[in-house]
């Protein structure tokens, strides 16, 4: 609440009408640094009353994926995936208007993603096939983009993981699911951290494929790189919580 209200009072110095719009923006980027996602959701929404540039219309679709995230970790399922549907909605319209942005395809990609736990049978065998087209394709713009490398590794392991059976009941029933390998995940989320070494959650989902691996002392590296990361989102505080109760439990 207190975020909140500092974020308004940063409203009220603007007088002009094009500062307004901007403040209402920065704003909801207060808000969501201050992992208030309702409220920079809210924030965004406004913003784009006045304001379709690219920025605005991704923090909207953003602010919503991690609002879900929220729902979930409160164990409201059923307003998690109402929220993430919302996200993927954004998220098409971010792609829509903007289809030579990289970060375009990545946000659907990592919204579209989330839908799968929801999802089952055919329909999760589609949007596992959507999710790689998706970060293809923020790829093949930008083969630069971190935060495709990041939805590439965890996609990859994903598919990884799967037993045999559901490979061959998919297989079976639906054609088939899109190839998935633990070491290509490793490729990707290592390149993901060579491109931004701040990157909260390339690190985490790094540490998950060690583990996979069967590689704990290189897992271990990366948790305990991120006791000291910064989180930038309220997933990754729920994240960085996690850890640092992990290693005060491994100490005593």
């Amino acid at each position: 609440m207190t975020a909140r209200i500092a974020a308004l009072a940063l409203l009220a110095t603007f007088t002009t009408a094009a500062f307004a719009q901007r403040s209402i923006e920065q704003v909801g980027d207060s808000l969501y640094s201050h992992f208030d996602n309702v409220g920079a959701l809210d924030a965004y929404r406004s913003a784009l009353a006045n304001d379709s540039s690219f920025g605005v219309m991704f923090k909207r679709a953003v602010a919503a994926n991690e609002l879900a995230q929220d729902f979930e970790a409160e164990g409201d399922r059923a307003r998690a995936e109402e929220m993430y549907n919302t996200a993927v909605d954004y998220a098409v319209q971010v792609r829509d208007r903007y289809p030579v942005e990289a970060g375009s395809w990545f946000i659907l990609a990592a919204t579209t993603g989330k839908l799968a736990q929801f999802s089952g049978g055919r329909s999760k065998v589609r949007i596992g096939r959507a999710v790689e087209e998706y970060y293809r394709k923020s790829l093949e713009i930008d083969s630069t983009y971190a935060l495709a490398y990041l939805v590439g590794g965890i996609f990859n392991r994903e598919l990884a993981q799967l037993s045999w059976i559901q490979k061959l009941a998919a297989k079976a029933l639906f054609g088939g699911l899109p190839e998935g390998d633990l070491e290509q995940s490793r490729a990707m989320l290592e390149r993901a951290i060579e491109l931004d070494r701040t990157l909260f959650m390339a690190h985490w989902e790094l540490a998950q494929t060690y583990e996979a691996l069967g590689m704990p002392d290189r897992a271990q590296s990366h948790l305990r790189f991120l006791r000291v990361l910064s989180p930038r989102s309220s997933e990754e505080a729920r994240i960085r919580r996690r850890v640092l109760s992990a290693s005060t439990r491994q100490t005593e």
